[in-house]
């Protein structure tokens, strides 16, 4: 991670000498950059999944963890699967994308769990 900070001199024996004049100032404007993580927002409008076909014929069920990033509005952004069945990811994804965060002041990542159930 302080890799973007230091850089080797070509010099024999040269200790690292720093890029930056200032990286304290850097690496605040950099962590200003990245939207807040886990900010756990409650989910104003919940769209569920549409079971896939080839899912409910082969009885398969599980969890797929997406990850969102909300607009400060609370419109989903971006969503990716981290990890979960490879049938029922499109779906997730497609899922989340319609959900609606309850506004905030700030962007933020969200992680959520998508439960695909047959029903017992």
């Amino acid at each position: 991670m302080l890799s973007f900070l230091f850089s080797p001199s070509r010099q024999r024996g040269a200790r690292m000498r720093c890029v930056w004049q200032r990286p304290l100032v850097a690496a605040l404007v950099l962590c200003a950059a990245i939207p807040a993580l886990a900010a756990n927002r409650a989910v104003e409008k919940r769209v569920p999944p549409e079971y896939p076909v080839l899912a409910l014929r082969m009885r398969i069920s599980g969890v797929v963890t997406v990850i969102a990033t909300v607009a400060a509005d609370g419109r989903v952004t971006t969503a990716r699967a981290e990890h979960g069945n490879s049938l029922l990811i499109p779906a997730a994804v497609a899922a989340v994308r319609k959900w609606k965060f309850v506004p905030a002041a700030a962007p933020s990542t969200e992680t959520v769990d998508v439960t695909f159930d047959m029903g017992s």
